[in-house]
């Protein structure tokens, strides 16, 4: 009899129903235990406001313009366009960020940097003869004269940026490109001049030329580039950057307009 019943008990089906019925409401249970869990992870911490410090080696030159359209003029535009080149010159500074979401902060600051162009002149070597002297007769001979010319112009700006940043992503490798201004304040100006001679020779001469050139200029800036996020707190940034003065630097009947393109590294910190 004890076997028919528990044969019985099997087969009408209750004990499976009821492992049936206890194994779903665990795993329904389990299913909304690891939900809640999900739910409750912390999402990353918006920052509000950043603090950086920013270099980026620079390529600078000049475009020019002729102002009075003379044949001077023209003839000084067309000498300094074949003689001059870039040169490397340095934007750095301190920042401060205000984000107002994931994808969209302000950005002001205030920069050192060094821009302007090298001009360069290489001279043939000339036959010069001989020097008599009228009193006595003697004959001098003429072995020292100018064989190349290089001359740096430096101008040395107080700069004062202020720029939109876009950021796209929210993972640690993010897309960043930004559109601002630049304030250019003119600290000084001047020229480096490198020559040498044809006995081997060389020498240099350095001149502050600051009265020569405008004091305040106005600078576009565009930038793209890519983040990275060390830590809530600690950012990275690499950023291509081209900025153009579109104030000409000088009233000379051969004026410049500054420019410079550079790769900008910014490392921010989260101040909260």
């Amino acid at each position: 009899m004890a076997s028919k019943n528990t044969l019985s008990l099997t087969t009408n089906g209750k004990p499976m129903l009821k492992t049936a019925a206890f194994i779903s409401a665990f795993l329904i249970t389990m299913s909304a235990s690891a939900q809640e869990t999900v739910a409750q992870k912390p999402a990353a911490p918006f920052r509000k406001y950043l603090v950086s410090i920013n270099v980026s080696p620079d390529i600078c030159f000049r475009t020019l313009k002729n102002n009075d359209g003379s044949d001077f003029a023209y003839a000084m535009f067309d000498a300094r366009k074949d003689s001059e080149d870039p040169k490397f010159g340095y934007t750095a500074g301190l920042n401060l960020r205000r984000n107002f979401s994931h994808h969209v902060g302000i950005e002001a600051g205030i920069q050192y940097s060094n821009k302007g162009y090298t001009w360069n002149l290489d001279i043939d070597p000339l036959t010069t003869g001989y020097l008599i002297d009228p009193r006595y007769g003697f004959v001098y001979t003429y072995d020292r004269f100018v064989t190349k010319v290089k001359c740096r112009y430096n101008f040395i700006y107080l700069d004062i940026p202020v720029r939109a940043i876009f950021t796209f992503g929210k993972k640690k490798l993010c897309f960043i490109a930004s559109i601002g201004a630049v304030t250019n304040i003119l600290l000084t100006a001047e020229s480096k001049t490198y020559s040498e001679y044809s006995n081997g020779e060389t020498s240099q001469q350095k001149r502050v030329i600051k009265s020569d050139y405008n004091s305040l200029n106005f600078s576009p800036m565009f930038s793209v580039g890519v983040g990275y996020k060390l830590s809530d707190r600690f950012n990275l940034a690499v950023e291509p950057t081209f900025r153009y003065g579109v104030l000409k630097i000088n009233d000379f009947p051969v004026t410049d307009y500054l420019w410079n393109a550079g790769l900008n590294f910014s490392c921010y910190y989260a101040l909260r």
